[in-house]
């Protein structure tokens, strides 16, 4: 088996992952009008997403399990979501799911519930490994593309011939960012051995994907915006105990004190963790569930505190981030009249009062 169809068969993501790769997948399949009924739980009225091709109306059933299921569980949850055909009006049936089906086991199907169609595992995969899904590929089960799958990807979207001048003007400009920059990061710092990548996703907003590599490009730019870029000591993760406090303060009896700086990677691995998860989870909530999310984070960012330096700026940008994508607006912080308030509102939340973080957040979203 490849990569792909391993991920997809152990899927471990949850629904909401699973039905909205499954709207991606629709997309490039031709469907239009893909509306995802409850991607964050709750009852779907049998079915989980609606769709249309060719002015028909198409009720779709996702089916992504950990592991290969029994023919018979595959048929059962089939024969469940179909029932919405009926239910709904509908012209057809999409069933979308990472089981493995034979020949034999498709006609069955499709002999038995007609105005159906199956795509199964063999299939997603095929959609997944194929240039207009690598996109898909990279947002939902986080393969890059190797050297061949980018040439293709780019064939598939532009004219190369036409566009060689700009995007040749375009790599030299990125290049005389990044390179720099990639030097600076310390690969040590992601600490489960990934690569780096702080090139811009496209159709993946920052705050969905974020990383340990883009908290430290964006400490390096605040850094640098502050002209304090050039001391390697503050670039990345710190290297030494901190404490906060009123100056002249030590370890004991300081007001805050962060973890040892050991325990940095694998808290801020755990803390984007659990933001890549929730954003999926807040991103049809309300307002007042989202900027509760981004409250949290905040938080925990700051009570890791993880830079020598740079993470209050760090911790306001990605704020601002969050909060322009998951609500339009940008979070205004030159706006916070007393300073103590904040400061007030951030020890509140440690001790597991966010209300107070969360009116500010929303009384500074412009």
């Amino acid at each position: 088996m490849n990569n792909t169809y391993q991920i997809l068969i152990n899927w471990d993501k949850g629904n909401a992952f699973a039905e909205r790769m499954a709207g991606k997948i629709l997309g490039i399949e031709g469907y239009t009008d893909i509306d995802p009924q409850c991607p964050v739980g709750g009852p779907d009225g049998t079915k989980d997403i609606l769709c249309q091709r060719e002015r028909r109306k198409y009720v779709v059933g996702c089916y992504f399990p950990n592991g290969q299921m029994s023919f018979a569980k595959i048929e059962e949850k089939f024969s469940g979501d179909y029932e919405g055909l009926a239910k709904h009006s509908a012209d057809g049936f999409v069933f979308v799911t990472n089981q493995k089906l034979t020949p034999g086991e498709r006609v069955a199907l499709t002999a038995k519930y007609p105005n159906s169609e199956i795509f199964h595992g063999e299939r997603v995969c095929g959609v997944l490994d194929s240039p207009k899904g690598y996109g898909v590929r990279l947002e939902y089960l986080g393969i890059e593309l190797n050297k061949s799958e980018q040439i293709s990807f780019l064939n598939s979207h532009l004219d190369l011939k036409e566009h060689f001048e700009e995007i040749k003007t375009s790599l030299e400009s990125i290049k005389r960012t990044t390179v720099p920059l990639a030097g600076m990061i310390d690969p040590g710092d992601v600490g489960d051995g990934s690569p780096l990548s702080v090139l811009p996703v496209a159709g993946v907003q920052l705050s969905a994907r974020i990383s340990v590599e883009d908290l430290q490009a964006i400490q390096i730019a605040c850094l640098y915006e502050s002209g304090i870029g050039n001391s390697a000591a503050s670039l990345g993760f710190r290297k030494m105990q901190v404490w906060i406090g009123i100056p002249g303060c030590n370890l004991e009896t300081a007001d805050f004190v962060p973890p040892p700086p050991n325990e940095i990677p694998r808290r801020i691995n755990k803390l984007l963790n659990w933001w890549r998860e929730e954003y999926m989870n807040i991103l049809y909530a309300d307002r007042q569930e989202k900027v509760l999310a981004i409250a949290q984070f905040h938080e925990q960012f700051l009570s890791i505190h993880p830079f020598l330096d740079g993470n209050g700026r760090v911790s306001r940008v990605i704020a601002s981030i969050q909060c322009e994508d998951l609500l339009g607006q940008k979070l205004s912080f030159e706006e916070i009249a007393d300073r103590n308030e904040y400061y007030k509102a951030l020890q509140s939340a440690r001790e597991g009062g966010h209300q107070a973080l969360v009116d500010m957040f929303l009384s500074l979203a412009k």
